[in-house]
């Protein structure tokens, strides 16, 4: 490896861990402010209504937690194979791993290995995602995208009693540059300042987890993965149903519905059958 790749890696493993503890740091910090401060400011008056919330909001981060947690502890590595004469179609050599490897699998530079059905290295969850974790990456993304959207409206709601609508002709100070220099000049408050960015980033992350998503079941639903949509690979099958069980189970409906690991149908995997 060059010296001009090997920085190019660097920066790329910058990037994952800046991505890894994006992730960690807006997850704890949208929900740690909502539980302890805005839910209660919000719902004082009725303590049904409030615990109701609470539970949805630990329901949500549940989902977002055990499912990061799983795409970063459960790789896709392909599982290591004596260089020799490929053992059927669709088979290739790795020359930087200097093994045969099993259809639809790529190298990763960043993770060193080559990855069964590999989609892409996603940073936020610093780990390459592929077959073996593809479905719990979908879910983080989920959960993410409807954990952010729920932070956003109860934000929102709060902001409107105690400061300013967001949604409304003063938007504006809800640009952060812009917040910024109103506090630093004593127009707004610390307290407002802060919000004011918990809001912003349940913004964009609401956005961009759904986008991802909407992406990832597209794809899935064409039997394809990122890299081969984006490779031009044909869709591997005109099922849209097989193609979400294969990477769901054949009980795929739940696994959007519960927050924890239900079992993977891909345990005992059998390399002749990865098409």
């Amino acid at each position: 490896m060059s010296s001009e790749s090997r920085r190019n890696v660097t920066k790329l493993q910058c990037l994952s861990i800046l991505g890894v503890s994006y992730s960690v740091v807006v997850t704890g910090l949208i929900f740690l402010t909502g539980v302890v401060y805005i839910l209660p400011a919000i719902y004082n008056d009725s303590a049904g209504v409030l615990w109701s919330s609470i539970a949805i909001a630990i329901y949500l981060f549940a989902g977002i937690i055990t499912n990061f947690i799983m795409v970063y502890c459960i790789q896709s590595y392909v599982p290591t194979q004596t260089p020799g004469s490929l053992p059927g179609p669709g088979w290739s050599h790795c020359d930087v791993c200097d093994q045969v490897v099993p259809p639809r699998s790529h190298h990763c530079v960043l993770c060193r290995r080559c990855i069964l059905g590999r989609d892409h290295h996603c940073f936020f969850t610093g780990s390459c995602v592929g077959q073996l974790n593809h479905r719990y990456f979908v879910l983080f993304c989920m959960y993410c995208g409807i954990g952010s959207a729920y932070g956003l409206y109860v934000t929102t709601v709060f902001l409107s009693k105690s400061y300013v609508n967001p949604i409304s002709a003063e938007f504006y100070h809800f640009i952060i540059p812009l917040t910024f220099l109103e506090w630093v000049f004593g127009f707004q408050t610390l307290g407002f300042l802060y919000f004011a960015f918990v809001w912003c980033v349940s913004l964009c992350t609401m956005f961009g987890a759904m986008g991802v998503t909407a992406w990832q079941i597209f794809v899935l639903s064409r039997g394809q993965t990122s890299f081969e949509y984006t490779n031009g690979r044909t869709s591997n099958s005109v099922d849209v149903l097989r193609n979400l069980r294969t990477i769901f189970g054949p009980y795929w409906c739940l696994q959007f519905l519960f927050p924890f690991p239900l079992n993977s149908p891909l345990n005992s995997l059998n390399l002749s059958k990865v098409v």
